[in-house]
Order: structure tokens, then sequence, then C-alpha cells
């Protein structure tokens, strides 16, 4: 199987692996194009490219998607806490309670069997409401994008660099690492001279 980097993708490649459109990366990989691992070679490859054309971004998608793998960890923590507190012996609520009071609750040590329980319970509720209010959220702030309105992205974004640059850009001979490169440094210098011109 061959290896599939940005740097031997064109961007017209990429664009339709950024669409979903996964027959091409299938052939290159000599799998299935509904296969898991196609989709996570994509995702790998759009998060190279976001890594490069906007470093900021990715940071802050990142930081978003970080903050929700915590918050399911500890619902997680919390859900076993309560079912070792429920059914587990006094040595095994002495745990959690030690486990508790080592992330902060310091009160857990002193708390009844029946409030230790109540308390579990209820950070598991409150960690549970806050990922579902935040995937609610997500949901109603940014819907998926199409794949048409993804390539016209793309579109205004190569019609911007080709005019930043002055130089025309084939979208099957230019590599997405390259132009991912453009991209990132037309942005920079734009916001340079902007700042330049309020002083």
């Amino acid at each position: 199987m061959e290896e599939v980097r940005l740097d031997r993708l064109c961007i017209a490649d990429f664009i339709d692996i950024s669409c979903g459109e996964y027959g091409s990366l299938a052939g290159m990989l000599d799998m299935p194009s509904t296969s898991e691992g196609v989709k996570k070679v994509a995702a790998d490859l759009i998060m190279q490219y976001r890594s490069i054309a906007d470093p900021v971004g990715l940071k802050m998608y990142i930081g978003e998607h970080g903050g929700d793998a915590k918050a399911r960890a500890k619902m997680l923590v919390m859900s076993l806490a309560a079912f070792v507190v429920e059914y587990g012996d006094k040595k095994d609520r002495d745990e959690v309670r030690e486990y508790l009071a080592s992330m902060g609750k310091r009160n857990a040590t002193k708390m009844s069997d029946e409030a230790l329980l109540t308390f579990v319970k209820n950070e598991e509720r409150s960690v549970r409401f806050s990922i579902e209010r935040s995937m609610a959220k997500k949901t109603g702030d940014k819907a998926q994008s199409t794949p048409e309105e993804i390539r016209k992205g793309f579109d205004a974004e190569i019609a911007f660099v080709m005019s930043h640059y002055k130089m025309s850009i084939d979208t099957r001979v230019v590599s997405a690492s390259v132009y991912g490169n453009l991209v990132k440094n037309a942005v920079s210098e734009v916001k340079r001279m902007k700042n330049q011109t309020k002083k």
C-alpha cells in the first residue's frame, strides 16, 4: 500500500477528499472507498492541511474538541464512581472519596455513603447535560457544509491566492501542501499590510 501524503496529492484530489469523495484516495490505498481505513487517512490529510494553511484555526478546533473529550471522560468516571459507591464495599467507597478529594472535592472524605452517591450522580448528570447542550449548540451553529459549499469555498480561496500572488494555479499540478503554505503566507501578508496601514 502506497503512503498518501499531502505533498503527493494535487489540490484537485485534496478538494475531492475534503468533499467526502474518496474514490481516488481509495485507489491509492487499494481499499474500498467506504472502508474505515480510507476515512481515517482522509481525516488525517485534512488535519495536516489545516495545520499548514490555518494553524490558529486548527488550535481552536483541537481545543474545542479536546474539551468535549475531557467532559466525556469525566462523565464516564462519575458513572463508574456511582456504580462503585452503590454496589462496592467500604474500601471501594473510601477510594472514591480519596479520588474526589485529590480532584479538589475536599469535603468528599466526610460525606456519608448516601451523600457520596448523590454527589457523584449529580456530577454525572451535570456533565451529561453540558455535553448534550454543547452538541446541540454545535449542531445549531454549524450545519455540515455540503460538497458544493466546500468546492465554492476552495474556488474563492484559490482565486484570492492567485490574485494576491498574481499567478495562475493549476489544481492538477500544485500539491496540497504547497498550496496550504501559499494560503498561510498570503493571509499573513494581508494581515501585516492591514496592520501597517492602521499605524
